[in-house]
């Protein structure tokens, strides 16, 4: 089966593009909007299957060939000379426990910055590691043009094609050892020429042909001014920015407390502004979690929520209101249908909790808080916000002033992030990788977006392979040592509020949290 042929570019009306893609487009030119899909496999993977894979892979998403802004009707195909595989060379072995590895990764993020204005909006890299033991597949994408979980499709999809490429040159090599067998056995029988030429005939027939595709899915996408065309009438528009405008206004005069955590300058060697942490949470926990989220009527989102809340109360600095930021998807929340669509739908929402609640009232707190941020009001909200940060973002000058609106505005350092369930077999190359035979580990994966002003980390709790995963991105400059600054207080305050829960009334009643369960699923 060949891959789907180049396809024509999204129509858009107008040629206009939303606030959720068009601030990061905007915000590249200040910060790094860089999102990160990282695979590291036990194994090597051939250089050149995989950049022909995300060549054919990069065919079925047409907003990565539209161009910035998108021009209505045309065609265009990803250049492939902005999106070649990129490979590096690594002296040890690809472990996301190495802080050299890391430091490694996140080097290539910072010196490459995408910006889908003057180039393709992703790139993917191939790191060897020492002795062709290990590698390291870093797919990195511009978050004006992909969510966490378009990032899933596009790997998956580079995945798909990778073990198909694989599939055919496997067949590709038995057919021409087969042929080569037959003809030694045979090499002095002339009643045998025609079969041998036949052999061989076969075997350069199956070397010619294509290389067999994925299915040939296109995820497609449209812009909110499609979907939601209401949102875009003058009226409507001219009521949300003075809405946003009002919250912001509002919040410059709040006060909120924070996770405590101090930034200070990064001395040594030159090292990377970011860092990232990978964990892969304790069997018993998870079990735990599931329980009690579910005895509770809450997702299991809401009290992975609800433990951070607790813990920048409990350590945090500053007054009044305990404030995190939370990524909501308007995936599903706008329509199923957008499920497997190619495009960017977070918004940041801003939850405000009263300090000093008791755990089961904090946990319902944070729960109807999550639930309000979903409402269409609040989408348009936080759409509204956006909007004004893509007016001050083309004004470079004032910038400084921008920054400064943005950290007292979102009044926080936290954000929260839940991937759901992440379908996709993250797995699935261990069959392909090369090397001397052993007995391998299965790969491992990580997934985050960009840390930008005014967060110091992200806290990600995706589902991977059936694994409930702890992942987060943070500022160096803010944490000399992530995992016991902020993973140890965070796992044990999460312990705490699960023996607390265990054994109380419902936060919710039975039923209410539903709806929100399904939307989390993907978000």
């Amino acid at each position: 089966m060949s891959s789907p042929p180049p396809v024509a570019a999204p129509q858009f009306s107008g040629n206009r593009v939303d606030a959720l893609t068009e601030a990061f487009a905007e915000l590249v030119r200040y910060d790094n909007t860089n999102t990160n899909q990282i695979l590291v496999l036990d194994g090597t993977l051939c250089a050149a299957r995989l950049a022909g894979a995300v060549t054919r892979a990069a065919r079925a998403f047409p907003l990565l060939h539209a161009g910035y802004p998108p021009d209505p009707g045309a065609a265009h195909d990803v250049d492939a000379g902005s999106v070649a595989l990129r490979v590096h060379r690594w002296n040890g072995r690809c472990d996301f426990g190495d802080a050299g590895f890391r430091a490694l990764l996140m080097r290539l993020n910072e010196l490459n910055r995408l910006d889908w204005k003057r180039r393709a909006p992703f790139q993917l890299y191939l790191v060897l590691g020492r002795d062709a033991s290990t590698s390291c597949v870093y797919l990195s994408s511009a978050h004006a043009v992909a969510d966490a979980h378009s990032d899933c499709l596009l790997l998956e999809r580079i995945m798909d094609e990778y073990v198909c490429a694989n599939a055919n040159a496997n067949a590709n090599a038995n057919a021409n050892a087969n042929a080569n067998a037959n003809a030694n056995a045979h090499a002095h029988a002339h009643a045998h020429a025609h079969a041998h030429a036949h052999a061989h005939a076969h075997a350069h027939a199956h070397a010619d042909a294509d290389v067999p595709a994925a299915p040939p899915a296109i995820h497609d996408f449209e812009p909110l001014h499609r979907i939601r065309p209401e949102w875009y009438s003058p009226r409507a528009r001219a009521i949300r920015l003075a809405r946003a405008a009002l919250n912001i206004a509002g919040d410059l005069l709040r006060r909120n407390r924070n996770f405590t955590s101090r930034r200070a300058a990064l001395t040594g060697a030159p090292m990377p502004q970011i860092d990232f942490y990978h964990s892969v949470v304790d069997s018993e926990l998870e079990t735990t979690a599931k329980r009690i989220a579910k005895h509770m009527g809450v997702t299991l989102n809401t009290l992975l929520t609800t433990a951070l809340v607790r813990l920048t109360e409990r350590g945090g600095t500053g007054l009044g209101f305990t404030r995190v930021t939370c990524a909501i998807s308007l995936r599903l929340t706008l329509d199923p249908r957008y499920s497997d669509t190619f495009r960017n739908y977070l918004v940041p929402a801003g939850l405000r909790i009263r300090t000093g609640l008791p755990d089961r009232v904090l946990l319902a707190h944070v729960h109807g808080a999550v639930q309000r941020a979903r409402e269409q009001a609040a989408l348009q909200l936080e759409l509204g916000r956006l909007e004004w940060l893509v007016l001050l973002l083309k004004i470079p000058v004032l910038y400084p002033l921008t920054r400064a609106i943005v950290r007292r505005a979102q009044g926080t350092n936290a954000c929260v992030s839940n991937p759901g369930l992440i379908r996709a077999d993250m797995r699935k190359l261990d069959a392909c990788v090369e090397g001397p035979a052993r007995a391998r580990a299965p790969s491992s994966y990580v997934g985050f977006g960009c840390l930008v002003e005014p967060y110091d980390f992200i806290l990600y709790t995706p589902t991977v392979n059936g694994r409930l995963q702890f992942d987060a991105v943070f500022r160096r400059s803010a944490f000399d040592d992530f995992s016991t600054q902020f993973m140890g207080p965070y796992c044990a305050e999460l312990r705490r509020l699960l023996d607390s829960l265990d054994g109380a009334e419902p936060a919710v009643l039975p039923g209410s949290a539903r709806e929100a369960r399904g939307v989390e699923r993907r978000g």
